[in-house]
């Protein structure tokens, strides 16, 4: 066995750090005022969440190269001084049929709702078939809009990154050739079929309003090259688990690969879309600094080793309940473990049940997993000498 497999094969038994991206204390090559109050602020952006709404159309939504392969980025705003995050999400999921896009950003959150490896309709018939497109909200004060401008920064980095695109900004010189980085009104002037023009006006007013210099898309570039650089050297936190967890594959859209992807090692082994159906168990998870959380898998019956991206991953769906009571161990030979048994957290054991048999313990939590076939069963989380874990229904008892 090779020096690099190895590697990859022991490398979950470890730990590597992992934080968010970080721009480092300089000036923006742009000379912009707002860019450089982000990095004298020490300015953070928000983690990226998943709730994609299931409402959405996804038959027949690829973009021109294929479903999972966007050209590129677009860059929106809502023209509405008073709107929310929660009332724009909830308004475009009751409009859908209008309009909608992949995701919403303000200061505090950057929330994908829809599909990206699907397209969206939110920057015209031409638009639409080559980009993903996020929705900006309005701000109301100087912090707050640098704080959005910096998630928007970050995420248009980080779809370039995961699709393995470059930035390249949409120019008057380039006319759109090869970019990456559009705003809606780079869509209207180069590639037509709409004729919005956001977000120039919010860009350049707010800039004006509390920096004292208009803010352009020029300015928003320089970030995300920034963050691209920086995800260009990301780390992985690893955790193992028991290899005795499974997951079903749904795969459309997503790759599968030898190790993590985008790390060292790293080499595409085609489409997860051939695994689509096939019962996998997990050993190991794999959380970049860009935010995604990957899984090494193996296919049922088979030795073969593969990464893959969690969403292209179907787990059994787990309820959870709070709680506070107390319980005593069963007399029953029964694993403990860190996490949920065959949750997106893979577990660990912390050792058998039995040896605290008829030992008091504290229940604080409770969780009911619904198999695929539909069958459920419930595990507790216990509190043993100071420490959580979870017990499986069988392994405690409740009253004398």
């Amino acid at each position: 066995m090779g020096k690099k497999l190895l590697t990859r094969l022991s490398i979950c038994l470890g730990v590597m750090s992992l934080g968010l991206v970080t721009l480092s204390n300089q000036s923006s090559a742009s000379a912009s005022n707002v860019n450089d109050y982000i990095h004298s602020q020490h300015i953070q952006h928000n983690g990226i969440a998943f709730p994609i709404w299931s409402g959405f159309p996804t038959d027949d939504m690829g973009y021109r190269n294929g479903k999972g392969h966007p050209e590129g980025v677009v860059v929106h705003e809502t023209a509405n001084p008073s709107s929310t995050i929660k009332n724009e999400m909830a308004y475009m999921k009751s409009h859908y049929n209008d309009a909608f896009v992949h995701t919403f950003i303000d200061d505090n959150n950057i929330l994908n709702i829809a599909d990206t490896n699907n397209l969206a309709w939110g920057s015209g018939p031409k638009g639409n078939q080559r980009f993903v497109q996020f929705e900006q909200v309005r701000m109301h004060s100087k912090y707050a809009f640098a704080k959005e401008v910096s998630n928007a920064a970050y995420y248009t980095a980080f779809v370039l990154n995961y699709y393995g695109l470059k930035p390249n900004l949409a120019t008057t010189s380039n006319r759109g050739s090869g970019a990456t980085v559009w705003s809606h009104s780079d869509v209207s002037k180069y590639l037509g079929g709409t004729d919005h023009t956001d977000p120039t006006g919010y860009y350049s007013e707010s800039g004006k309003k509390w920096f004292n210099q208009a803010y352009t898309m020029s300015d928003l570039y320089s970030l995300v090259k920034e963050y691209y650089n920086a995800m260009q050297y990301s780390t992985v936190k690893y955790t193992g688990g028991t290899g005795s967890e499974s997951a079903q594959v749904i795969g459309a859209g997503y790759d599968l690969y030898n190790h993590v992807s985008n790390t060292e090692y790293s080499a595409n082994k085609g489409p997860a879309s051939k695994l689509a159906g096939k019962r996998v168990y997990l050993d190991c998870t794999g959380i970049k600094s860009d935010g995604t959380t990957w899984y090494r898998i193996r296919v049922a019956g088979t030795s073969t080793l593969y990464w893959v991206d969690g969403r292209a991953l179907k787990f059994r769906p787990v309820e959870y309940s709070g709680m506070y009571t107390t319980a005593r161990f069963n007399d029953v030979s029964s694993d403990l473990r860190s996490h949920v048994y065959n949750s997106v957290a893979l577990s660990q054991s912390r050792g058998n049940a039995q040896k605290y048999k008829n030992q008091t313990t504290v229940v604080n939590q409770k969780a009911v997993i619904t198999d695929y076939s539909g069958s459920q069963s419930t595990m507790y989380r216990v509190s043993i000498n100071g420490t959580t874990m979870w017990a499986s229904s069988r392994a405690v008892r409740f009253g004398k």
